[in-house]
C-alpha cells in the first residue's frame, strides 16, 4: 500500500496509502454516483488527521489499519483504479462501475480549494 489503492470489497468501499489500508466507515456500494475526496498531509500526526476522507461534500469517517506514513515512498509510483492488493499481480475487490474522472494533486490541499472542486465536480457530473 504504499501507492494509492481504492476498491470495493462487495459491501464497502477500502483502500490504501502510504503504508495503512483503510475502509470508509458508513458507506456501502451502492449504483449511484458519488465523488470521493481524500486529502493527505504527512506535517499532522495520527491517521486520522493525516489522511481525510470526504463523500459528496460531507466528510466521513475512516477506519485504519496500520500507520499512515508522514511522507509518500519514493517508490510510490503507481495507482490502481479500482482495485486493491499487495502488487500488480495480486489485485483483489475490484471496482464494479466507471471511474468519471480521477484528479491528484502534489500538495495538501485548502478546505476552500476542495469545497471549489466539489462543485465542479457536482456540476460536471450532475452528482
Amino acid at each position: 500500500v504504499n501507492g494509492f489503492q481504492f476498491g470495493m470489497n462487495g459491501t464497502q468501499w477500502i483502500g490504501g496509502f502510504s503504508g495503512a489500508t483503510f475502509t470508509v466507515d458508513s458507506v456501502t456500494a451502492d449504483t449511484n454516483y458519488h465523488h470521493i475526496v481524500l486529502n493527505f498531509d504527512g506535517t499532522q500526526t495520527g491517521n486520522a488527521n493525516r489522511l481525510k476522507a470526504r463523500l459528496d461534500s460531507t466528510d466521513v469517517n475512516l477506519t485504519f489499519t496500520g500507520t499512515v506514513n508522514n511522507a509518500t515512498s519514493g517508490v510510490a509510483k503507481y495507482f490502481y483504479g479500482g482495485a486493491t492488493g499487495t502488487s500488480a499481480s495480486n489485485q483483489t475487490n475490484f471496482w464494479i462501475g466507471d471511474i468519471g474522472e480521477l484528479m491528484i494533486f502534489t500538495r495538501t490541499l485548502k478546505p476552500n480549494e476542495i469545497l471549489a472542486i466539489e462543485n465542479y465536480l457536482t456540476t460536471k457530473w450532475a452528482v
